[in-house]
């Protein structure tokens, strides 16, 4: 949570600004495939659990490579910096949970 200063007569008040709460995305990923890409889940009027992202990246699973180029690719797709994504759970799995800030 930021603060800034505002100027009221004499004094200096703080104004709150709040950052929006995470998003929490449910991600299939598909390590060495031809092309990196991502599969959005089906819209669904009524959705019924967990929707998942299919993440198709060329770097094969060795050493976290694949996980990286799945950070790299989320954080292009939302728009934001690598930082602000975060994988929760799900590092030696297929299935995988990442944060975006």
């Amino acid at each position: 949570m930021r603060t800034l200063g505002k100027r009221v007569g004499r004094k200096l008040s703080r104004v709150r600004i709040s950052s929006p709460p995470p998003m929490k995305i449910f991600v299939k990923a598909k390590p060495g495939a031809k092309e990196n890409k991502i599969v959005l889940p089906p819209l669904k009027l009524m959705p019924d659990g967990k929707e998942f992202y299919t993440v198709s990246v060329k770097e094969r699973a060795v050493e976290g490579r694949a996980n990286e180029a799945i950070i790299k690719i989320l954080a292009e797709h939302f728009k934001v910096s690598r930082l602000q994504v975060r994988l929760i759970s799900g590092a030696t799995s297929k299935i995988k949970v990442f944060e975006i800030v």
